[in-house]
């Protein structure tokens, strides 16, 4: 999700109206993780798609279009798309 940041700002209690920019890649199962405990199941979760979600931002992906990125390597604005 590109965008979120500038919704609901550091400390900021109320979301601000704001464009949010969803990306959704391929299909990813987890049931391999159904007898883990709770909480390695979730952290191995979350790595996987954070992993994913940098790949699919590389520049030179199969990505329809090239994030620009912060100080913090996160995408800090949408980028139109170009065909």
């Amino acid at each position: 999700m590109i965008g979120t940041r500038k919704m609901l700002p550091p400390g900021s209690p109320v979301p601000r109206p704001a464009k949010i920019e969803v990306k959704i890649g391929k299909p990813m199962e987890f049931g391999h993780l159904a007898g883990d405990p709770p909480a390695r199941a979730r952290r191995i979760i979350a790595d996987e798609v954070m992993h994913s979600d940098r790949r699919a931002l590389r520049p030179g992906s199969t990505s329809t279009s090239t994030p620009q990125t912060s100080r913090s390597g996160w995408p800090s604005r949408p980028v139109p798309r170009t065909g």
